[in-house]
Parts: C-alpha cells; structure tokens; sequence
C-alpha cells in the first residue's frame, strides 16, 4: 500500500519533519532520513557528481543540471539549501532565486565562485556566497543549516 512514491510526496516531507521537530532524538526505523535537504544546481555533470559526494556524507542531496529540473524539484519536495555553482548565468541564478521564494518554506541560498576567484558581481541580497573548494563548500553548507559536522563524523567512526 505504501509504494516508493509515498516518501517521495510533499505530504511525506511534511509530516516528517513535524514528528522531528517534536521528537528530535527519536531515530526512525525504515530509512526515514531527517537530514537537512539540500539541492545543488550546476551545468557541469561532473561538478554536480563531486558535490553530491561531498555533501552527500551529510545531508540529503539532489541535484538538477537545468532550471526545468529546479522547478520540477521544487515543486514536489522541500529543501533547506540550494547551492547554485558558478556555472550558471547570473540570469538563471536569478531565475532560481526566484522560483525559491516562490515557495512558503523558503530554502537558503548558496551561490559558489571558483576556487580562488572573487565575485565579480554583486551577490543578490537573498543569497550567500563562498569559494566552490571542498573546504568551503562543506563548511558554509553545515554553517548555513545550522550543523555540527564534527559531531557526524564522530558518530560514522563509531
């Protein structure tokens, strides 16, 4: 009666996410994952493979490599975070940004600049941005959601 499609559904999302909040410390059976959902946005396949494995250690990640997919994606799950790589046009940034705010539960946004290269544009008041690196792609994600990576890491050597 439950198929695969019920975990995937808005409603899903929702009601896990009251039962975390109510009991925090509960650890569910049967995979139910309270990560925080991060969604990542680049053009580069390649890119999109590598920050999935990278954040992939500790949040939930999807990724969508056109604004199609963002808006399918938002359409049908929440997400905390999304992270827009330096691969995008400001245009389509913006065109992200925008479909974000669309949404009741508002994601952050992170915009990447390639390592070692400043922001030649200014960053849209609704976003933050860091160098696209491993270091800081990790370390702003879990600063902006609020999570203690460390303590993760602790619990996977365990």
């Amino acid at each position: 009666m439950y198929g695969k499609g019920l975990k995937d559904s808005v409603a899903w999302d929702y009601a896990s996410r009251l039962i975390h909040r109510a009991f925090p410390f509960v650890d569910f059976p049967g995979g139910l994952d309270m990560s925080p959902q991060v969604l990542v946005v680049s053009h580069d396949g390649m890119l999109l493979q590598t920050r999935q494995l990278i954040l992939g250690a500790f949040f939930q990640v999807q990724s969508a490599g056109r604004i199609r997919e963002v808006e399918e994606l938002l359409s049908i799950r929440h997400f905390d975070l999304i992270i827009l790589c330096y691969t995008l046009s400001a245009g389509e940034c913006r065109e992200v940004i925008d479909l974000a705010a669309e949404h009741k539960s508002r994601a952050r946004v992170l915009m990447l600049t390639p390592a070692g290269v400043s922001p030649t544009e200014p960053t849209p008041s609704e976003a933050v941005m860091t160098e696209a690196g491993p270091y800081h792609l990790l370390k702003k994600t879990a600063e902006m959601l609020g999570v203690d990576i460390r303590a993760k890491a602790t619990l996977a050597e365990v």
